[in-house]
């Protein structure tokens, strides 16, 4: 009886974790949608859903179109923003750190 109940607790862990499988590549594709889907409408939507499903299968895609197309657009468009973004981050930390030493010296004169 122990042993079916095990077999049976077994079971239900494996199907508990191709659920969660399952909703990690459901939320990818729709990540993928969402960013995607605001590329120019000359895409159409068969054409970007067959890249998309190739971008999420396959290790490495053709971008329909090339570099100028709507999706190498759009491609080029997001890295330009992580780099923005990147920038963004690091001037942040340098003037924080800035800020974080000359109050560490104010204070060490003040002391």
């Amino acid at each position: 009886m122990i042993t079916y109940i095990y077999c049976k607790l077994h079971l239900l862990q494996e199907l508990a974790l191709e659920i969660v499988d399952a909703e990690a590549i459901i939320a990818q594709a729709n990540s993928l949608e969402l960013k995607f889907s605001l590329a120019s409408e000359t895409v159409q939507n068969a054409e970007l859903r067959t890249f998309l499903s190739k971008l999420m299968h396959l290790p490495e895609v053709d971008v329909p179109g090339g570099p100028r197309g709507a999706i190498g657009l759009r491609i080029q468009t997001m890295f330009a923003d992580a780099q923005k973004v990147n920038r963004y981050l690091f001037e942040l930390h340098f003037h924080n750190s800035l800020i974080l030493k000359t109050v560490h010296r104010v204070v060490k004169i003040t002391s």
